[in-house]
């Protein structure tokens, strides 16, 4: 009897975990995985979703996509893409707007907190959080996820307190990706 108990209360404890834990990997913009991708991939599906205006500038560049959220994604302000020379995804970077345009014309936008709300239940908890201070303005955290193939960055515009936060997805076995900087 007290086998089976101990049996029972064991199978309990493991279906409270989940079997499949969600990483950095798993990261995916309007249904398109990232990590799978390619340019004519995501290309194809931004166009399909009817709310981006492609950068004029970058229209015929191989390496290199800028889009602007017309009618979805209104907190983002722009998404770019790098891609490798054979057209797979390297990286991204949203920068997001530093106020919201819906209901009121104040300086209250999406803030990191609010995206990591967002994020964590796709991609599971940060792996690393920093603090960021400068002399005179109010510190804040930066948050990192990061796997063996991705790694994803949620910071400030070029670190600065008073700069909208910037999320970085970059993939970390590519031929750009080997000159970034650890």
């Amino acid at each position: 009897m007290l086998i089976r108990l101990c049996l029972i209360f064991i199978a309990l404890s493991m279906a409270s975990y989940p079997i499949w834990a969600a990483t950095a990997s798993d990261y995916h913009l309007l249904g398109l995985k990232l990590v799978s991708a390619n340019k004519d991939e995501i290309r194809q599906s931004l166009f399909s979703w009817d709310g981006f205006d492609q950068a004029k500038s970058t229209l015929y560049r191989k390496q290199f996509n800028r889009f602007y959220p017309k009618n979805i994604l209104r907190e983002t302000y722009r998404l770019d893409f790098r891609y490798e020379q054979d057209g797979r995804f390297s990286s991204m970077q949203i920068l997001y707007r530093p106020f919201s345009p819906e209901y009121a014309n104040q300086k209250q936008g999406v803030d990191i907190p609010d995206i990591v709300a967002q994020l964590t239940p796709i991609i599971g908890a940060p792996n690393a959080r920093f603090r960021r201070t400068a002399s005179g303005l109010p510190s804040y955290n930066a948050y990192q996820w990061e796997d063996e193939k991705v790694s994803i960055t949620l910071d400030r515009e070029g670190q600065q307190a008073g700069r909208p936060p910037v999320l970085n997805v970059r993939i970390k076995n590519g031929d750009i990706a080997s000159n970034y900087r650890p």
